[in-house]
């Protein structure tokens, strides 16, 4: 036994496992005396210091270590071992089945935690955008309010015009973007239906570029983003040329000798 507790060999690093240092039920000598184990340990995890290495190492007197080491055996992080043929010779062995499991506990933890704050980010986004709509325009950099405006504007397209548009997702994604510091989703949608009902379109071509390009928004702004009526007479489409009125007759423009008030806008 003596020649055991002599031929003490250690490390450079005294360490121990992160988890150790979460353990509660350890103290911080404890904790210390854990490191020094690891320190000590062959290959195999095991070592041979006695109570008196301890106490000498640390400054703490033997009866202090015993507890210390009690505490290590019961929150499973080494085994002791008396081998009596060998002169009531302690043997410590590092408990690595005890760790595994306590090390797959750990992450089991940490995965846990980490979806339940996911959970609580996708909750939390969901009860504002419920108790206040107006907020998912304050949410500028949410690529879900992004989708929303992008996925709207070609579903209107689809709708209203008969085709699928083509987008730029990094340019109009970023003007979306910009637009949502300032409106909400509400008012993007308004602006978007108001547009591929209007002369622009037809005029600039049906893009969302365009929707939200700066004049679009200030013609929407001023009420002035609406589909012009147009002039008929009895059913007939008309057009004003030179200060006069024409009207579309077995095709081709004839001058119009009624009176305006036979004029229909529609």
């Amino acid at each position: 036994m003596e020649e055991k507790n002599n031929q003490l060999k250690k490390s450079f690093w005294a360490f121990i496992p992160s988890i150790a240092l979460e353990d509660k039920s350890i103290s911080s000598t404890a904790k210390l005396i854990l490191a020094e184990i690891y320190a000590l340990a062959d290959q195999n995890g095991i070592c041979y210091p006695s109570n008196k290495h301890f106490s000498e190492l640390l400054g703490i007197s033997e009866v202090q270590v015993s507890k210390c080491i009690n505490q290590l055996k019961r929150g499973g992080w080494i085994k002791v071992e008396i081998l009596k043929e060998e002169g009531n010779l302690r043997v410590i062995r590092i408990n690595l089945g005890g760790i595994s499991k306590k090390l797959k506990t750990s992450y089991q933890k940490v995965k846990e935690g980490y979806y339940q704050k996911v959970k609580e980010r996708k909750y939390n986004i969901e009860k504002i955008q419920l108790e206040n709509t107006s907020i998912e325009g304050v949410l500028t950099n949410s690529p879900n309010g992004v989708s929303i405006i992008r996925d709207y504007f070609s579903q209107k397209c689809q709708e209203l015009k008969g085709f699928k548009p083509e987008m730029d997702y990094a340019k109009e994604g970023a003007l979306i973007k910009k637009r949502l510091k300032k409106y909400t989703i509400e008012q993007l949608k308004d602006l978007i239906d108001k547009y591929l009902n209007s002369y622009v379109g037809e005029k600039f071509g049906w893009s969302l570029s365009v929707c939200l390009s700066a004049p679009v928004i200030n013609q929407w702004l001023a009420g002035k983003l609406e589909k012009p009526k147009r002039p008929y007479w009895q059913g007939k489409p008309m057009r004003r040329r030179f200060g006069r009125w024409e009207v579309f007759e077995n095709g081709e423009w004839l001058e119009f000798a009624g009176s305006e008030k036979e004029i229909v806008f529609k």
